[in-house]
């Protein structure tokens, strides 16, 4: 805990207040169906941890603009994935969905599934990698996501 009043408070509540909230909830349903016993300490210092990778990780990467940029397929002999995820905080609950277009725009793969995670950064991971399991494998490989 002294980790957060050293100066990381600031970045916590600003840019990940979902890493910090979301915790307890995750060791309260780990308690209640798996039978964990997790203590406050140990759910604080995940969340932490989950607060500095993702400061870390989001260094550097700045927003753009939504474009109203019309889709285009890739090159011939080329696959283009496009994926979204999204996350509601009323439901606690996310989806990821994938199109798979060759380079004739014909679709060969949708696909779409609830995801179990804590925020819409997650989600859109989640449909990244639903998107690079279901593309073919040594096929040329372009991955769209907003």
């Amino acid at each position: 805990m002294s980790q957060l009043n050293d100066g990381l408070a600031g970045e916590v509540s600003r840019d990940c207040q979902w890493c910090h909230a979301s915790k307890p909830y995750a060791g309260r349903n780990n308690k209640v169906f798996r039978g964990e016993k997790v203590g406050p300490m140990v759910i604080t210092a995940r969340a932490i941890q989950l607060a500095k990778e993702y400061i870390k990780l989001c260094k550097g990467i700045q927003s753009k603009p939504k474009s109203s940029k019309k889709w285009e397929p890739p090159d011939i002999g080329w696959l283009k994935i496009n994926t979204d995820g999204a996350f509601s905080m009323e439901e606690y609950q996310g989806g990821a969905g994938v199109v798979i277009r060759d380079d004739q725009g014909k679709a060969s793969v949708i696909a779409w599934e609830l995801c179990p995670n804590e925020s819409a950064l997650l989600a859109e991971v989640w449909a990244i990698r639903l998107g690079l399991q279901l593309a073919s494998r040594g096929s040329n490989i372009i991955l769209e996501t907003d």
